[in-house]
């Protein structure tokens, strides 16, 4: 597209990986987190690094209290690079989803939480992805987990059965909040339809794709009767 982006080499710096957290995707991925000690990177203080999934942490024979090298890529997201000097103690897949406690399977480089339904944090992943996707604001990450716990948001066509009533049952939730967000959902009750498969979240449809469908069987109707072929 006759453009070019400068991406400069991040600032990187010695630290100790102090433990793991794994947090849940949308997908049902659980991401691991590495905790390390406090190291300052391109001005920032980094607390916690991107560990990518259980493949690179096999592939990086990584252990707890190792001397590791961290780095901010693009002076923005703090990601491990290598392994300096090893620690002393193995880090095991988890047992349970953090989320929703049911016993995840591996497949290939990732930890899956095969619960899609009744797992909490992919529920918040999948609208938060929606609404992203649709332009509905408001929803953040707090009020969404805030919602998916109450039971009041499971899956986006939930957003379209919200009442004024259901919003003001909740602290911190006044008149003209619980309005605004009534409001931003009754205005994407009609979407294109390259935008409404995208928002979906289907795996491999992002947004060229999506249009590329969308463009090419031109209703959801055609869609759904598609064939692989």
């Amino acid at each position: 597209r006759y453009a070019i982006a400068y991406k400069l080499q991040g600032e990187s710096a010695t630290t100790v990986l102090e433990s793991v957290e794994w947090s849940v995707s949308r997908t049902g991925a659980l991401t691991p987190v590495g905790l390390v000690a406090p190291v300052v990177l391109s001005g920032a203080t980094v607390t916690r690094i991107s560990l990518h999934n259980w493949g690179l942490v096999q592939a990086k024979n990584l252990t707890l209290n190792a001397t590791v090298v961290a780095m901010r890529r693009g002076g923005v997201i703090p990601h491990l690079e290598n392994v300096v000097e090893p620690g002393n103690e193995m880090i095991f897949p988890p047992t349970s989803c953090p989320s929703c406690g049911s016993r995840p399977v591996i497949q290939d480089d990732f930890i899956m939480c095969e619960n899609r339904i009744g797992c909490p944090a992919q529920a918040v992943g999948v609208l938060s992805h929606y609404a992203k996707v649709t332009d509905i604001e408001g929803f953040g990450q707090v009020w969404l987990e805030t919602f998916v716990e109450a039971g009041l948001l499971t899956s986006p066509s939930d957003f379209y059965r919200l009442t004024r009533e259901d919003l003001l049952r909740f602290d911190r939730m006044g008149d003209v909040l619980a309005d605004k967000l009534i409001a931003q959902v009754g205005e994407k009750k009609t979407l294109g339809l390259a935008v409404f498969i995208q928002a979906l979240g289907i795996s491999d449809l992002g947004k060229t794709a999506s249009k590329t469908v969308a463009e090419t069987f031109k209703t959801l109707e055609a869609v759904r009767k598609a064939s692989r072929e």
